[in-house]
């Protein structure tokens, strides 16, 4: 897919990344952030439960 969809380049836009199999948000975010340098914001989860940003059943 990365080759027929993008010519085998990873794309540097969260939104080329989330089209992607099995590539969520914090997965996008993370190549975003530590392949190429681009500020995007990465929270787990546990965090925003933490912070009270995640309502728990």
């Amino acid at each position: 897919m990365l080759l027929a969809r993008f010519r085998g380049k990873v794309r540097q836009k969260i939104a080329q990344l989330l089209q992607l199999p099995s590539v969520a948000r914090k997965t996008a975010t993370m190549v975003l952030r530590y392949a190429y340098g681009i500020d995007a914001g990465v929270i787990d989860t546990h965090a925003k439960r933490r912070w009270g940003l995640h309502r728990q059943n």
